[in-house]
């Protein structure tokens, strides 16, 4: 498979990690938090089917990496947006198939979202980041990857996830030990991040400065 094309490092780092408890809200602040703007082109690793439409579009599913890998393909020679996820069982061998072939994708010129749903449960450990997911964090922001990450627990995910990333949305926590790696990376401290209730955010841009809120409750 080819390499991104049309490095530019005058872009901006703009990689996000949601990172919060079960039922804190992490993948509705995708949704709402306006961070995807409509005009947006999108790929999307989704085993929990977590994403019907996205910036009110819809999203297309794929159920194989082939047919996923085609359509993603003829979607990106256009320059109309899109939504299009692979639904896959949530291993690590299927997100780092996944993360290879988005780096393909890559375009300086050309931005690119890329969420990345159910990431504790892929097992990827806590150290370094692999393969095209080190890329994609890394060196992303210089092909116009825009990266999102969504994942429970720090500790869950390779630290390389939060480290790169510029912008922090923080919803409830599990436990202190999360608060503590979390207030670490932003300028916030533990007790204010434990006072959460599930859907209140801070959300730290990637000017460093950080805004508390909440999410709208999801229709059911």
């Amino acid at each position: 498979m080819r390499e991104p094309i049309n490095p530019n490092n005058a872009l901006k780092g703009l990689h996000t990690s949601y990172i919060a408890t079960t039922g804190g809200g992490k993948s509705q602040a995708v949704l709402q938090m306006g961070l995807i703007p409509r005009a947006s082109q999108v790929l999307l690793f989704d085993p929990a089917e977590d994403y019907h439409t996205l910036s009110g579009l819809k999203v297309h599913r794929y159920y194989d990496l082939r047919s996923f890998m085609i359509a993603a393909m003829k979607a990106r020679r256009k320059r109309a947006s899109f939504r299009i996820a692979l639904t896959i069982e949530a291993t690590k061998r299927n997100l780092m198939a996944f993360c290879a072939f988005a780096w393909t994708l890559g375009d300086g010129g050309r931005l690119l979202h890329v969420v990345l749903e159910e990431m504790a449960v892929c097992e990827l450990g806590s150290g370094k980041a692999e393969g095209a997911l080190n890329k994609l964090c890394v060196l992303g922001r210089k092909f116009d990857f825009i990266l999102h990450s969504v994942y429970q627990r720090p500790q869950q995910v390779p630290k390389t996830v939060l480290s790169q990333s510029n912008r922090v949305w923080c919803g409830k926590q599990k436990t202190s030990l999360d608060a503590k790696y979390i207030s670490n990376e932003i300028d916030l401290t533990v007790e204010q991040i434990k006072t959460l209730k599930p859907l209140e955010y801070f959300y730290s841009d990637e000017m460093g400065s950080v805004k508390r809120g909440r999410l709208r409750t999801p229709r059911r």
